[in-house]
C-alpha cells in the first residue's frame, strides 16, 4: 500500500476514486533544468520584442540565478513564467518608450545587496542602448 492510495484514502468516496485512471509522479525541478527554463522564457520575451519593437533583449546569468530563486514547488514552471514577467517584463514595458527604444538593445542585470554570493536582497537593473 503506497503513500498516494493512503492519501487518495482520506477522500473515502468511491465516485471520486472510481475516476481517478492513472496516477502521475511529478518531481521537482533540478537547479539546472530550472535554470533551462527561465532561459526558455528570457529568449521568448527577447524574440517577442526582436519582433514587435525590433529590440534585442540581453541578460546576465546572475538574472536567470535570481529568477530561479522565484520557483515554487507547488506551481511548477508557472511560477518561473510569472516571476519573470512580474520581475522583468512589467518593468521593461512600465520604463520603455516603445517609439523612442525602438531598433535599442535593452539590457538585464542584477546587483545585491551586502553580499553578493548569497542572492539576497537582489535589484534587477534594466538599461536601454541605441
Amino acid at each position: 500500500h503506497s503513500p498516494i492510495f493512503t492519501i487518495l484514502d482520506h477522500f473515502k468516496r468511491d465516485e471520486f476514486l472510481g475516476r481517478i485512471t492513472d496516477i502521475i509522479y511529478f518531481f521537482p525541478f533540478t537547479k539546472n533544468q530550472l535554470r533551462q527554463l527561465v532561459i526558455i522564457e528570457l529568449k521568448y520575451w527577447a524574440k517577442r520584442a526582436s519582433t514587435i519593437n525590433n529590440m534585442k533583449i540581453t541578460w546576465t546569468e546572475r538574472v536567470v540565478d535570481v529568477m530561479c530563486k522565484g520557483y515554487n514547488i507547488h506551481f511548477g514552471a508557472r511560477s518561473l513564467r510569472y516571476e519573470v514577467e512580474k520581475k522583468i517584463i512589467e518593468r521593461i514595458a512600465f520604463t520603455c518608450d516603445p517609439e523612442r527604444e525602438k531598433n535599442s538593445l535593452c539590457h538585464i542585470d542584477v546587483t545585491f545587496g551586502e553580499d553578493p554570493s548569497s542572492l539576497e536582497d537582489p535589484i534587477i537593473t534594466i538599461s536601454f542602448n541605441e
